[in-house]
C-alpha cells in the first residue's frame, strides 16, 4: 500500500494536547517558530564554507537556510499545483498547493538546525574525538556498557541534531520542543533510521543516520503518526516522507549553485569557469543576449544563478513525478538530483566543488579550527563532568572549577544521571555555539584570552 496524502500532511502538532486557535496555515506557523526560535538566529554566525572574516559578502548557514527555504516553497508548491491537476489530490484541507510549498520551506528552514560550529568539519571534529582521544574512548565504553550504540557518538550527525533540537531542545523541553506539525517533522528526516540500525547499502537514504538512539520514541511517534512506510527486511528503517526528497533538493541545488557563486566571490574560481558550469545546467532560453545588457560579472553571475536554480527546481519537479509510483511506495533510493535531465552536467558541479572549492587553504584552515576548538572543549567539559560525578569532592580543582562554566552543571553530576545523558549534555551545549563563540570560549578556557 502506498503512503496517503491525508496522512502524510498531518496539521497535528507534535507534543501539544491542543491546538490554539490561529488563523494561520499550520505550516506557516512552523516556519514562523523556526525562525523565530533560538537555534536558528545562532546559524547566522555559523560557517556554510567559506567564514565571513575573509569576506562578510559569502553566505552563513543562515543566509543558506533561508535561500534552500526560497527554493523549497517554490519547488513544494509546483508540485502541489500537479498533485491537485494530474492527481486529483484534494490539498483544500491544507491551503491548496500553497500549503506544500510552506511544509517544504519549514522543513528546509530547519534542516541545518543541528549543525555545530565550524561546518562539516564541525561533525568530523566531534566524532574524530570520541574515537581518537583516551577519555573519548572510556566514554564510549561507558556509554555502551549503559545498552547505547556507539554509532550515536563514534558519528556525529548534525542531521539527527537537528531532529533532537526541534523536537526537545527549542522551546518546550522533553514536550515537543517547538511543536511543530507532524507534517513539517516528517519532511525534515531526510535519514530515517537510528545509528546502529542496519540498512540497504544501496539505498542513498541510510547513508546516514536520523536521530539518535535517545530521541528513538521521538522518530517512532512521527513516523506512526503521517504513516512512513518500514522498509522490508531492515528492522527500524522506514521510507522517506515525499517532500524530504524535495527538502533534499532544495538544499543540493542551493549549495552547489550558490556556492560557485561565492568561490567566485573568493578568487578560487574565474568568472569563465562559473559561467559555463551555473550555464552547463540551465535547460532552456539563450543566455547571450540576456548577459550582454549586464555591465558587470557580479550581474551576470546573479542572472546565471537565478535562471539555473529556476531550471534545477522545474527539473526536480519532474523528476519527482516520473518517480510518482516509486516515491509513494518507499522505493525511490537516490535523490532527485541525480536523476534529472542535466544530471551529469550538475555532478561535474559537485566534484569540481569539492576538488577546488572545499580543499581550499581558506576552507581548510576552518576545518582544523574547528577539530581543535571543538575537540578541546569536549575534553575540558566532558573530562570535568565525569570526573566530578565519579569522585564528587575528590575530583581535581580544575575539574570543579569548569564544571561552574557549564549551564546547569549540578544537573549533570549526579549519581541518577547517565554517562549517556551527560554526554548529550555537553554536545548539545557545544553544537549550540556559533563560531565567534566556540572560538572566544577555548581561549577562555585555556588561558589563551581573558575577554
Amino acid at each position: 500500500m502506498p503512503m496517503k496524502w491525508e496522512q502524510l500532511l498531518s496539521t497535528e502538532k507534535y507534543g501539544s494536547l491542543r491546538n490554539s486557535p490561529d488563523d494561520r496555515n499550520p505550516f506557516q506557523r512552523d516556519f514562523d517558530r523556526i525562525i523565530f526560535s533560538r537555534s536558528f538566529r545562532q546559524l547566522e554566525d555559523k560557517t556554510q564554507v567559506f567564514t565571513q572574516a575573509y569576506d562578510d559578502d559569502v553566505r552563513t548557514r543562515l543566509t543558506h537556510s533561508l535561500e534552500a527555504s526560497c527554493v523549497g516553497r517554490s519547488l513544494g508548491t509546483l508540485v502541489g499545483e500537479r498533485l491537485q491537476e494530474k492527481f486529483n489530490v484534494d490539498l483544500s484541507p491544507y491551503g491548496g498547493s500553497a500549503g506544500i510549498g510552506a511544509i517544504v520551506s519549514a522543513s528546509c528552514l530547519a534542516h541545518d538546525i543541528g549543525n555545530p560550529p565550524f561546518g562539516h568539519a564541525g561533525e568530523d571534529a566531534i566524532s574524530t574525538w570520541f574515537s581518537n582521544s583516551e577519555l573519548g574512548r572510556y566514554i564510549l565504553d561507558l556509554v555502551e556498557a549503559e545498552g547505547i550504540p556507539r554509532a550515536d557518538l563514534l558519528n556525529f550527525e548534525g542531521n539527527a541534531q537537528g531532529f533532537r533540537v526541534i523536537t526537545r531542545i527549542e522551546h518546550n523541553p522533553n514536550q515537543g520542543g517547538m511543536r511543530l506539525t507532524y507534517a513539517t517533522l516528517a519532511s525534515f528526516i531526510k535519514y530515517p533510521r537510528g545509528s546502529e540500525t542496519k540498512a540497504p547499502s544501496e539505498n542513498k537514504m541510510f547513508t546516514k543516520f536520523g536521530f539518535y538512539e535517545d530521541d528513538h520514541k521521538s522518530f517512532q511517534e512521527i513516523a506512526k503518526h503521517v504513516g512512513l512506510l518500514p522498509i522490508k527486511g531492515y528492522k527500524g528503517c522506514f521510507a522517506r516522507h515525499p517532500l524530504a526528497f524535495l527538502m533534499e533538493a532544495a538544499d543540493d541545488i542551493c549549495y552547489n549553485i550558490v556556492d560557485l557563486e561565492d568561490a567566485w566571490k573568493m578568487h578560487l574560481l574565474t568568472f569563465e569557469q562559473v559561467k559555463f558550469m551555473m550555464e552547463s545546467v540551465i535547460e532552456y532560453g539563450e543566455m547571450s543576449a540576456r548577459l550582454a545588457e549586464l555591465d558587470s560579472e557580479i550581474l551576470k553571475i546573479e542572472c546565471l544563478r537565478g535562471t539555473a536554480i529556476s531550471s534545477l527546481i522545474n527539473q526536480c519537479m519532474d523528476v519527482f513525478f516520473e518517480n510518482y509510483d516509486a516515491i509513494m511506495n518507499g522505493e525511490l533510493s537516490v535523490p532527485l538530483t541525480s536523476l534529472i535531465r542535466r544530471k551529469h552536467d550538475f555532478r561535474h558541479i559537485v566534484d569540481m566543488a569539492y576538488e577546488n572549492i572545499y580543499a581550499a587553504h581558506s576552507v581548510a584552515l576552518i576545518e582544523v579550527a574547528g577539530f581543535n576548538v571543538l575537540g578541546d572543549l569536549l575534553e575540558l567539559f566532558l573530562g570535568s563532568l565525569q570526573d566530578v560525578a565519579e569522585n564528587g569532592k575528590a575530583a581535581s580543582s580544575k575539574s570543579q572549577t569548569i564544571v561552574k562554566v557549564f549551564p546547569d552543571y549540578r544537573k549533570y553530576v549526579t549519581p541518577d544521571t547517565t554517562v549517556y545523558q551527560r554526554v548529550l549534555a555537553v554536545t548539545d551545549y557545544i553544537t549550540s555555539m556559533t563560531d565567534r563563540y566556540a572560538v572566544s570560549l577555548f581561549k577562555r578556557l585555556t588561558g589563551i584570552s581573558l575577554v
